[in-house]
């Protein structure tokens, strides 16, 4: 059965949203390049496999950027890595 997530993510507290998707499921880190340097950006995952699709994480993961770019680690138990 194939199983992939999706990221949303975007700038903590409001505007307009972004996706990336992880393909395979059992990759452990996933770049999201683009953000901004010295903001805070909020992300939420969900899964998709043959039989449908789960709703968003309820309580999205916030992290402040340093340099521009951030590495997505373990969302589930939110560990982030600058």
């Amino acid at each position: 059965m194939d199983q992939y997530f999706r990221l949303r993510y975007g700038l903590a507290g409001g505007g307009a949203a972004k996706f990336v998707d992880v393909y395979p499921a059992n990759v452990g880190m996933k770049e999201i390049r683009g953000l901004r340097p010295g903001r805070r950006y909020a992300v939420a995952a969900m899964a998709f496999n043959n039989v449908g699709e789960s709703e968003y994480t309820r309580e999205a993961v916030v992290f402040s950027t340093a340099e521009g770019w951030c590495y997505f680690q373990d969302l589930f138990s939110k560990r982030v890595r600058n």
